[in-house]
């Protein structure tokens, strides 16, 4: 019987394995959708396998309907390791459910593994994306792999290293060509976690000649140069291209901000910050909040009292739960009133 309680009694099941149970005339049936069920042969293995998979998967499918990010992550990271290589339609559920509740969570560099899984299923069935169960959609570039909702910017270092050790994992299941947002996740990931030589490694092996392509290629020689502290060439080297592409535009606006900060270009560099905070806020609260938190020091440090804290104001009206938010409230003795 279906959990739709349809029920099927004139057929066979050809085989199953994770990816569902195959009749006899070509249809699959997804564990989900199955509430209970009898079989011929290897029903030990069936009935363990419904148990195991049918009912998170079931879980994660309601969860996603409704959008409760929080609710989704215990059953997709259940069943995370079973599907990570798989290429069907419930690897994709798992791995985008995986994906967006990590990100929602805060944890934003684990959630890059689960994104290249995504991005490597998408590349072969595309029309995956519109069968999710509820109303949001991947925002992902097919040339390149990046994800729009999960910008390759990272807050803590220790969180990167593991982030990249499994990203690295998932990309080496990943066929060729391996495209050049990739490459950035890991190189970003990689550098953020403190291994530079590794980090130079990926940015080197960017070969695209695509417009995003290139961008990455600047962004990738910033990221370096602001790792060494050497943050005017990074600000020119952002500043040399007039325009970036909606994929890449929130990048150059955090990594020029960041760089804008430390040299005569700062109150550009704030400006730069504000703006992502504006526009990238509904998809990116944490990396919105670090845009505010930074631009919000700046403006305390040259004595711009009010501005610091109407900012300030605005990281705990909207980000209260952020990592940033969290950090200011506990080096701040102002009451909650006044917040």
């Amino acid at each position: 019987m279906l959990r739709n309680l349809d029920t099927i009694t004139d057929r066979e099941v050809r085989s199953f394995d994770e990816d569902g149970v195959r009749l006899d005339d070509d249809r699959i049936i997804f564990w989900d959708g199955i509430e209970r069920a009898t079989v011929a042969r290897r029903s030990g293995d069936f009935g363990r396998m419904l148990s195991e998979l049918g009912e998170p998967l079931y879980r994660i499918r309601q969860r996603m309907k409704i959008g409760d990010l929080q609710g989704v992550s215990e059953p997709a990271e259940r069943l995370c390791a079973t599907y990570a290589g798989r290429r069907g339609e419930l690897a994709f559920l798992v791995m985008q459910a995986a994906m967006w509740s990590r990100t929602a969570r805060g944890e934003r560099e684990s959630a890059v593994a689960a994104s290249i899984e995504c991005y490597a299923i998408l590349r072969e069935h595309p029309e995956y994306a519109q069968r999710l169960p509820g109303s949001r959609r991947p925002r992902f570039d097919a040339a390149t792999g990046l994800f729009a909702d999960l910008l390759p910017i990272w807050l803590d270092s220790c969180c990167a290293k593991e982030g990249y050790r499994a990203a690295r994992s998932a990309a080496e299941r990943l066929e060729e060509p391996r495209p050049d947002g990739i490459r950035f996740y890991l190189g970003s990931l990689a550098l953020a976690g403190e291994d530079r030589e590794q980090a130079n490694r990926y940015f080197n092996s960017m070969s695209g000649t695509d417009s995003v392509s290139i961008e990455l290629r600047i962004l990738s020689r910033a990221l370096l140069a602001i790792d060494a502290g050497d943050f005017p060439t990074a600000a020119n080297e952002l500043r040399a291209r007039p325009e970036y592409s909606p994929t890449t535009r929130a990048l150059s606006w955090y990594w020029g901000g960041l760089a804008g900060l430390r040299t005569a270009a700062h109150r550009e560099g704030a400006l730069d910050l504000l703006q992502l905070a504006a526009l990238e806020g509904d998809s990116e609260p944490e990396v919105a909040a670090a845009a505010l938190f930074h631009a919000g020091e700046y403006f305390e440090r040259v004595g711009e009292t009010r501005a610091s804290v109407a900012v300030r104001k605005e990281l705990w009206a909207r980000f209260d739960g952020t990592r940033f938010a969290r950090g200011l409230r506990s080096a701040t003795n102002i009451p909650d009133s006044e917040r």
